[in-house]
């Protein structure tokens, strides 16, 4: 583990721009791992407790939304006024501008995926999916969730087309786990079938 107070203060805050209340007198422990930098997709677990963007946080000027999927059983979303609680596998969308909550009483994990800008050309409004559950069994999200899998794991890294066709792919899988139906545009059907390729259908259910 590591001093919280260090943690909190000089990486939280400062580097992450989020902070940390503990839940739990046990040793503070936390982990946040980067999966692919062009999107600011990170992975991150932490002991019980919660981690928050405050009044001073939100005036750093980030406009940006997050997909948050829970990595965990039972975490707690609290953001507009409004609270949530998702199972593992499950996401939702926040706005990095306004104040808000996530956590547990157990220890948990979640992958934070920033949401681009391009979103918009893709047909999705993830304005309308802020603090509303996202399925994780819908095939939007397993889609992702096996892209990102693969992508941590390195099976995507040998791609030709590069960094940029994965860029594109993953806007496409968001688009398609944030919509409120299933269409899939024809620019999100290359991502599909990556999606499908980089994990196969029989275990992309598997919690990630």
């Amino acid at each position: 583990g590591v001093p919280i107070r260090t943690w909190r203060e000089g990486y939280a805050r400062h580097l992450l721009r989020i902070d940390f209340k503990p839940l739990s007198e046990a040793p503070f422990r936390a982990s946040v791992t980067s999966i692919f930098d062009d999107l600011r997709i990170m992975r991150t677990t932490l002991s019980p407790g919660i981690t928050f963007r405050d009044e001073e946080l939100v005036r750093d000027g980030d406009v940006s939304s997050w997909l948050l999927i829970a990595q965990s059983p039972g975490l707690e979303f609290d953001h507009r006024g409004r609270n949530l609680r998702l199972g593992c596998g499950d996401a939702t969308v926040m706005h990095v501008c306004e104040t808000g909550s996530m956590g547990s009483s157990h220890s948990f994990g979640y992958l934070g995926v920033m949401i681009p800008p391009e979103i918009d050309a893709r047909g999705a409004c993830p304005d309308g999916a802020i603090m509303r559950r996202l399925p994780g069994r819908s095939e939007g999200m397993q889609l992702l969730r096996a892209y990102l899998r693969a992508l941590e794991k390195g099976h995507l890294n040998t791609w030709r087309d590069g960094r940029e066709t994965i860029r594109q792919h993953v806007i496409d899988l968001i688009a398609l786990a944030i919509a409120s139906h299933g269409a899939v545009g024809e620019s999100g059907l290359g991502a599909v079938q990556a999606g499908r390729r980089g994990a196969p259908l029989s275990v992309i259910g598997a919690p990630f």
